[in-house]
């Protein structure tokens, strides 16, 4: 069954819901509604500026149970009295008879001037709807929408003035599509602000190191993140064998395309930061962009000694023949294919870089024995508009403390993204 309390989709042009989760670990009381207490794990916040650009306010995913509220009392197994309300939506798979089968009397569904996610023009059909479902009606049930529309009055005393809004995506990449998390400040009505896209490492994914430690606390500063899993990596699609630095390029432009699009972003103020080997990418990125669409870049231990490390035939320790290269190199229990080396060996890393021009952040750790500092500093002679920040003694992970390398980067964002001219 589902249970939903979906509070401030009772959204319309003039709420301030900009983005579509709201994430929360604690307990509120939220005394219009029929139960007195809830635990809140998500619920869909999403405003019509957003609906306009075919963004889906509620969608069952193919028909999976969906469970976003429940109460305090029954440890995650049934959820009696819980009333969702979804007025001016988008709604995805939702057959006629509303919302499928409901074992509960109290769980109340109510729908208003909702359209098929796909096709916003036409209506949903609640023809067949459950006995328990309500369709309100504009000319005897107005109060009852107005009052649904008006957060004010579903949320009551309770004030989320400092949560940030969270939403899991998938954004269509180079090889497949990409797992995202983008996340915003609350945003006043029509008010946009500056995104940061987050490009991982080598291996990893977009919620692990110092990338997702950015990612958490930038939405803290009102700058939005939006951090993803490269092709091969993470919950993304398509093999780590298949996985070049070229093809994670066309990702990152991908995730940029997308970021541009949201209707609460400042195209203007526009970055992109990466680690590692998300380092080397993000520099190629915003080379091929330019600095009219990406405003400033934060290479973090940037790992541009991989082309080096290709033609001496070394991938993470181990050995092949550069001018022969075996078809997958085993590097621990990842496979790296034999296009990632070919199109390494001759990556023209700096040279794409050189194209940026817009506003940059380099930070080194001297004691970085995966890619040693002095990349970096290439990176900071190419880009005449960037700082250079060496930590002494830092490795690759910028142990022994990583917040201080996450704190040069978010002080440099906040300059430039909310400050700068």
């Amino acid at each position: 069954m589902f249970c939903l309390l979906l509070i401030p989709i009772i959204v319309s042009a003039q709420d301030v819901w900009q983005a579509k989760y709201v994430e929360i670990e604690q307990s509120i009381k939220v005394p219009n509604f029929k139960n007195k207490q809830y635990r809140i794990t998500k619920f869909e916040a999403l405003a019509s500026a957003l609906a306009a650009v075919n963004q889906k306010a509620f969608d069952t995913d193919n028909g999976c149970m969906a469970d976003l509220g429940c109460t305090q009392d029954n440890h995650d197994h049934d959820y009696p009295s819980a009333e969702n309300v979804a007025i001016d939506c988008l709604l995805g798979n939702i057959c006629s008879e509303g919302w499928n089968s409901i074992a509960f009397p109290s769980v109340t569904m109510v729908e208003y001037n909702s359209s098929k996610l796909g096709n916003p023009v036409e209506k949903v059909d609640n023809s067949k709807q459950h006995k328990w479902n309500c369709q309100f009606a504009l000319e005897k049930d107005v109060e009852l929408i107005g009052n649904y529309r008006n957060p004010v009055y579903v949320l009551n005393s309770w004030n989320p003035t400092q949560i940030s809004m969270v939403d899991t995506l998938r954004i269509q990449g180079a090889r497949g599509r990409l797992a995202a998390t983008l996340e915003v400040p609350v945003l006043k009505v029509g008010e946009k602000c500056p995104i940061v896209i987050i490009c991982h490492g080598f291996g990893g994914n977009r919620d692990r190191g110092t990338t997702y430690m950015v990612a958490k606390q930038l939405p803290n500063e009102g700058i939005a993140t939006l951090r993803f899993d490269f092709n091969g990596h993470g919950q993304s699609d398509g093999k780590m064998k298949d996985m070049t630095v070229l093809n994670e390029v066309e990702d990152a432009k991908c995730v940029y395309q997308y970021a541009a699009g949201l209707p609460f972003v400042d195209r203007e103020r526009i970055a992109m930061l990466g680690a590692s080997q998300g380092g080397v990418v993000t520099s190629m990125a915003v080379g091929e962009l330019g600095s009219t669409k990406i405003k400033a870049a934060v290479l973090m231990c940037p790992a541009a000694v991989l082309r080096d490390d290709c033609i001496k035939g070394l991938l993470m320790g181990k050995r092949y023949d550069p001018l022969d290269p075996p078809e997958v190199v085993q590097v621990g229990d990842k496979c790296i294919g034999r296009e990632f080396i070919k199109t390494t060996f001759r990556l023209p890393i700096y040279e794409t870089a050189a194209k940026f021009q817009g506003r940059a952040c380099i930070i080194h750790g001297t004691g970085d024995r995966t890619a040693p500092y002095t990349y970096g500093i290439r990176y900071h002679k190419i880009w005449t508009d960037s700082e250079y920040h060496e930590l002494d003694g830092y490795d690759h992970s910028f142990n022994p403390e990583p917040q201080t390398a996450v704190s040069i980067a978010i002080d440099f964002l906040k300059r430039t993204l909310l400050y700068a001219k």
